[in-house]
């Protein structure tokens, strides 16, 4: 399966195999070196956002009330 470019580059139309693909994501995958010591590690997004509220705030009567 080709998969298309996410981005208008010359080479957009170029056809990626699956193992080049792979071979471009590996080579250019950032890595993520964290303290020994580090508290606060990375979550992914559904993680954070089942933990995670929208609140608005009134300014004009300084009313605070939760999004549903």
């Amino acid at each position: 399966m080709a998969y298309p470019a996410l981005c208008r580059h010359p080479l957009h139309n170029m056809p990626w195999s699956d193992e080049k693909l792979k071979q471009v994501i590996a080579q250019y995958t950032p890595v993520l070196h964290l303290h020994h010591k580090e508290r606060y590690l990375p979550c992914t997004v559904e993680w954070y956002l089942q933990r995670s509220q929208l609140w608005h705030v009134d300014a004009l009567d300084e009313k605070v009330s939760a999004c549903l």
